[in-house]
């Protein structure tokens, strides 16, 4: 069985980067920034499985992305939109 490579991604956000998720996320009542991320990723096709992770460090303003690169290449232009307070799906 072959194993896939899962690349590591580090990227820094801006302090603005949640607020500009729950936009067009939205905010479910007890959902974690870490959980409302995923399910944003996950609405967006971009399903993360394991060993794929996310992990949102709010206190350090920083995405640890590891994933394939398909998936690294997805998650890099939907991040960049929240950045950038765009709506991801006018991001191509």
């Amino acid at each position: 069985m072959q194993q896939v490579q899962l690349p590591a991604r580090t990227y820094k956000i801006t302090t603005e980067f949640e607020g500009n998720l729950k936009r067009p996320a939205g905010t479910k009542e007890g959902e974690s920034n870490q959980e409302m991320l995923l399910r944003f990723l996950k609405e967006s096709h971009i399903e993360i499985k394991p060993p794929e992770a996310v992990f949102l460090n709010e206190e350090k303003n920083l995405l640890f992305v590891r994933a394939t690169l398909a998936n690294q290449d997805k998650i890099e232009r939907v991040v960049a939109a929240i950045q950038n307070n765009v709506q991801p799906s006018q991001v191509h």
